[in-house]
């Protein structure tokens, strides 16, 4: 990029970043890629939100077609695994506690980490067996090698978890 200094505080602004999470949660990926190429940096912290989510994390969420948005925000220089302020979870675990099958897919494919854990030391596959997610989504973590074994404070695992909610697929 040939800016200077003051051409990107402009662009990376709290209101710059407001509207770019509009853009990301209104699935506009024009809008989104056009705001990246100019300068902004996706790996930020919503304002708003009070889990400190990313840009990424909110994307997840897109009921339709969000494969797009996240491969252009990836393209855009967001980091797969980047966490989130105050859970430290990842984009990975908002594509699992939001039942995003394409979101996970698409994440895994742009080589994000089954394996990050958060804050509490809880990996993607404890949230898949604790928040009755698809069963493909325990197949795909499990496909790419996710961990097994993340304890809570409990002393309980996955595998506690899932015959706790009766989950006999995902074991």
């Amino acid at each position: 990029l040939h800016m200077d200094e003051k051409q990107l505080k402009a662009i990376n602004s709290k209101a710059s970043k407001k509207k770019f999470n509009d853009h990301v949660l209104n699935n506009n990926v024009d809008k989104v890629n056009k705001m990246c190429a100019k300068g902004l940096d996706p790996n930020f912290h919503c304002q708003d939100s009070h889990t400190g989510e990313t840009p990424l994390s909110l994307a997840v969420g897109i009921k339709k077609n969000s494969s797009k948005m996240l491969i252009t925000l990836v393209n855009g220089g967001a980091i797969v695994d980047f966490r989130s302020k105050t859970d430290g979870s990842t984009a990975m675990h908002r594509a699992v506690t939001k039942n995003s099958i394409e979101g996970l897919q698409t994440l895994l494919d742009l080589g994000a980490s089954p394996n990050y854990k958060d804050l509490k030391g809880l990996s993607p596959l404890y949230y898949c067996v604790t928040n009755s997610s698809e069963v493909v989504i325990c197949e795909l973590l499990l496909h790419d090698r996710s961990a097994v074994g993340a304890t809570d404070l409990q002393g309980w695992q996955e595998v506690h978890q899932a015959c706790r909610n009766g989950l006999v697929a995902h074991l």
